[in-house]
């Protein structure tokens, strides 16, 4: 009980990055007070979902159709401009567990799944994963912001969801991995340094690609 209440909690703080970040690069279609209820609406039922399978795939496709459905219902955003950010955002999500997950189980000497069996373990890793993904969106709204990038209307936006699908599925890969193998600590923190570049790689092809549209 006290772990479901712990993830509910999780799910409730992302969804507050999630309105931070729309909220500062799109106009809200409604009040404040119904757009977080919204939001806790979409996020807490998904918070029960991941509680019930606990599955890393499940969990990352479910964290991109609730901020593209929450983009959609409460911010003017175009459909295509709603599943760009909502990949961006899924992308940073996975980072920043990446980036913290694999330095902690090797500083703490732990496995990477120990917060799976753990609560306390499964706190730290929260508390530091979602400080890093809520600086990093900071920073991609600020990025958006600008390059004025919120509703550009040009077809070449592509490599927006390769690059960053790519990336969340060989960080999905190597996450379930570690769960089944043991892995050497230097191949941990290799991935989380690799992590950080996809980070700074994604975030270039999004410049280059507003570069590109705005010629």
């Amino acid at each position: 009980m006290v772990r479901s209440a712990v993830v509910i909690v999780i799910y409730i703080f992302e969804m507050l990055v999630s309105f931070c970040f729309f909220s500062r690069i799109c106009e809200r279609k409604r009040k404040i007070g119904t757009t977080l209820l919204i939001g806790l609406l979409l996020f807490i039922p998904s918070a029960v979902i991941f509680n019930l399978f606990q599955n890393e795939i499940i969990n990352t496709s479910l964290f991109f159709l609730i901020n593209f459905a929450y983009a959609l219902l409460c911010f003017d955003i175009s459909l295509k401009n709603a599943a760009i950010q909502s990949v961006m955002l899924d992308t940073l999500m996975m980072s920043g567990e990446y980036i913290t997950i694999f330095p902690i189980s090797v500083m703490l000497d732990i496995p990477a799944n120990a917060h799976k069996d753990n609560l306390d373990t499964l706190i730290i890793y929260a508390l530091t994963s979602k400080l890093a993904y809520f600086i990093m969106s900071q920073l991609l709204t600020f990025i958006i912001i600008k390059t004025s990038h919120k509703n550009n209307n040009s077809g070449h936006f592509l490599p927006l969801f390769i690059f960053p699908v790519l990336s969340i599925s060989t960080g999905v890969l190597f996450l379930l991995m570690s769960y089944k193998t043991e892995i050497s600590p230097v191949y941990k923190i290799i991935f989380a340094a690799i992590c950080v570049l996809y980070i700074f790689a994604s975030v270039f092809i999004f410049i280059y690609y507003q570069m590109f549209a705005d010629r």
